[in-house]
């Protein structure tokens, strides 16, 4: 039921935001003409369904996942440019996922943005101990959740 409340205000707030402010935000998720990659990794379809309609619409190449594990198999196949991740997943906890990329050197240095129901000060401390960038609540908005992913590339890998 807590995952259908988010998913109903961020619904309610992208029918608020133009397409306009969201590539506004972003600028261009485009490199030298190709396409940002971005790995959703969460298991509520509506969410997935949401983030991938707003992040192809602002110009990202968005492959999704519905459990730790795929998300993990994806990111090492597809070298994502930036990973936004659920915590609660049905096979692994997303704190795992991060720890798992960040273990893989060819994962290791993508960034990982948490984004959950749940983002108090303690998961924000377990997010910084397993290498995420960020950790952001779903009910945000998606303006702000652009808005983070978008930072992110701009900051690119980690040093």
């Amino acid at each position: 039921m807590a995952g259908q409340v988010i998913v109903d205000r961020l619904l309610r707030f992208s029918r608020v935001c133009n397409r306009t402010v969201i590539e506004s935000l972003v600028g261009s998720a485009r490199t030298n003409d190709v396409k940002a990659k971005l790995l959703v990794v969460d298991d509520d379809a509506d969410v997935r369904g949401l983030l991938d309609y707003v992040f192809c619409g602002a110009g990202f190449d968005v492959t999704l996942a519905a459990t730790g594990i795929e998300g993990v198999e994806k990111a090492r196949q597809l070298r994502p440019d930036v990973v936004l991740l659920d915590i609660m997943l049905p096979d692994i906890d997303g704190f795992t996922v991060a720890e798992l990329l960040r273990r893989t050197a060819i994962t290791a240095r993508v960034p990982v943005i948490i984004l959950s129901a749940h983002a108090g000060v303690s998961v924000q401390a377990r997010g910084v101990e397993c290498g995420v960038r960020r950790c952001l609540v779903k009910s945000a908005g998606i303006e702000r959740i652009v808005a983070d992913v978008t930072e992110a590339l701009k900051e690119g890998a980690p040093s």
